[in-house]
């Protein structure tokens, strides 16, 4: 059913973007996310055969450590890894948001520019504007 309603709006480009809430689960195993995740993409791919799809990466996540510092999450370069791989595996183009923000440290340096938010994890508006209109 889902895919008949895709295929009725016609699409020029599906776009999915995943890994923010996954970002909470600093235990991700990568063999099951991507064993989650890759029958989906191959799903949308086979019900929009036709229809280019990008996946998009999360956006670097800081916390604190225990010096007071603030630092990546390392599960987010881990989701990108596997969303990289799984865009692959599917035909589709990938977009690395943790590398177009600057990689390792990017949202504690966004956050310090008033780019990232106080949770560490959204784009504020300027980080946002930064984003849709700028581009990075």
């Amino acid at each position: 059913h889902w895919y008949a309603q895709l295929r009725q709006r016609d699409p020029a480009l599906v776009v999915l973007h995943y890994g923010t809430n996954e970002g909470e689960a600093a235990d991700l195993g990568t063999k099951n996310y991507r064993e989650d995740l890759l029958p989906v993409v191959r799903g949308l791919r086979a019900g929009l055969p036709d229809v280019p799809c990008l996946l998009v990466g999360p956006m670097d996540r800081a916390d604190t450590n225990d010096k007071g510092e603030l630092v990546s999450r390392p599960v987010v370069q881990r989701i990108s890894d596997v969303q990289r791989r799984v865009a692959y595996m599917a035909g589709c183009a990938f977009f690395d948001t943790f590398k177009a923000m600057g990689g390792e440290g990017s949202m504690a340096r966004w956050y310090k520019n008033h780019l990232g938010g106080g949770d560490m994890t959204h784009p504020t508006r300027q980080g946002a504007d930064r984003i849709g209109v700028q581009g990075f």
